[in-house]
């Protein structure tokens, strides 16, 4: 067995020309990975000395080693060191992508093992979301809608820290895969990359490794991360994929994705439709907890004060909806019923395009406000002043009207069809004969 100064030379000594040089070093480092856990004090060197360019690959197993060995033996020095390094080197830029892509059992656990050791062990939640985007922007590519286990740490992180917007561009509408997590045995590992190299075109596609568990937090924490962001609809379909994962026995994580399934489609549309096939471990486990979201679903759909049956379920039972930190969004249904409630009051005062009142909302009390009428003072002046000029305009015109000699003549034809008028032989002037002084 080489030692880690006979690998490094190995390695270095591998032309950068050479097509098969990543392949090469993914399985000298796999095969020799032992060298790297028995003597983690070497590991520094060696990713001091070793070429990027060539040993990528080689440099992630020998962190992995160093980590591994120290969190076997609680060393949490040399479990901080392999940290430190990972990061430096993830985010130096000198690693090549298409080498890392030859070991994703290696860097992708290496990656969500460090992000989690910083959340968990650490306690520094914030270096750890550093971390795992600058793992996810070297490995992976949002577009391709592939899920690794880095995914679910990320996740994990944003949910400690609420920040929903870090995570969104890997919350895919549509998963097209999962990243092979397997290990790759030594024996068969350049024998079949070259193979697929050479031949593109595959009969068969390999089987794909990867531990449920990291596709039920993506899915859990994902959905966590949609419902602070009020996307319920795409928070309920990734609730829904996760407590139809199939097992034998049921997790916290998926008994609490279903409580959180009952609380996000009561808030999106008042109901629970349960999609069917859920394990019969996850149905067990459920009857023992589920009574009392089974009792606020009741409530939610419940005849009369919907909004005080579900305030007496969440009295009824505050202690549990506390512990399962559910009383938030418990609250929110209730806030919902009593504005519906209000809103439909409110339809019977609202017609012909005119809003009668208004609901109200401060200090946690729901208020019907009559809406006064608002009038426009200087629009309605105007119109007063228009409306007195026109008046006096109507007035000058009868004045005139009653003096216009066209207007008297029209008058005194229209005097003839009265019943007594000047005899017929006058005109319509006042003639001589027809004059009064003669009689």
């Amino acid at each position: 067995m080489p030692s880690i100064e006979g690998l490094l030379k190995i390695i270095n000594e591998i032309p950068e020309g050479d097509e098969g040089a990543p392949e090469k070093v993914a399985e000298i480092a796999r095969k020799y990975k032992d060298v790297f856990e028995k003597k983690p004090g070497e590991v520094e060197h060696f990713l001091t000395n070793c070429n990027p360019r060539i040993g990528s690959a080689a440099m992630m197993v020998a962190i992995k080693a160093l980590y591994d060995s120290s969190i076997a033996k609680n060393n949490e020095q040399g479990a901080d060191r392999a940290v430190e390094f990972f990061k430096h080197f993830i985010e130096s830029g000198n690693l090549v992508l298409e080498h890392l892509k030859l070991v994703p059992d290696v860097v992708f656990p290496l990656a969500r093992n460090a992000v989690n050791y910083c959340l968990r062990k650490k306690n520094e939640a914030q270096i750890g979301l550093d971390l795992a985007l600058s793992a996810m922007r070297l490995l992976v590519d949002p577009n391709e809608g592939i899920v690794s286990s880095l995914h679910s740490a990320l996740f994990a992180v944003c949910v400690r820290l609420n920040n929903v917007d870090a995570a969104l561009p890997y919350i895919y509408r549509n998963v097209t895969g999962l990243v092979n997590e397997s290990p790759v045995s030594t024996s068969d590992s350049t024998t079949e990359n070259v193979h697929v190299r050479k031949q593109r075109t595959v009969s068969a596609p390999a089987p794909v490794y990867f531990e449920s568990k990291y596709m039920l937090l993506y899915l859990y924490y994902g959905a966590i991360l949609l419902m602070r962001r009020n996307e319920l609809r795409r928070a309920i379909s990734l609730l829904e994929s996760a407590i139809l994962i199939p097992g034998s026995a049921t997790t916290v994580a998926q008994l609490d994705a279903l409580k959180k399934f009952y609380l996000a489609s009561l808030l999106y549309s008042g109901k629970i439709i349960m999609p069917a096939g859920r394990s019969s471990a996850l149905t067990r486990a459920w009857k023992l907890v589920g009574d009392p979201y089974s009792a606020l679903a009741t409530a939610v759909q419940s005849a009369g004060d919907r909004a005080s049956a579900v305030e007496k379920v969440l009295n009824d039972n505050r202690k549990v909806f506390t512990e399962d930190g559910a009383v938030g969004l418990i609250t929110r249904i209730i806030k919902e019923l009593k504005e519906k409630a209000v809103l439909s009051v409110a339809k019977t005062l609202f017609k012909r395009g005119k809003l009668l009142a208004e609901v109200s909302i401060s200090e946690g009390i729901v208020r019907l406000e009559v809406v006064s009428e608002k009038i426009n003072s200087h629009d309605v002046v105007s119109k007063l002043e228009r409306l007195n000029v026109l008046r006096q305009e109507m007035e000058r015109m009868d004045a005139i009207a009653q003096l216009h000699p066209a207007l008297l003549q029209r008058c005194m034809k229209t005097t003839a069809l009265l019943p007594y008028c000047f005899p017929a032989n006058e005109d319509e002037g006042l003639g001589m004969s027809s004059s009064p002084l003669e009689y």
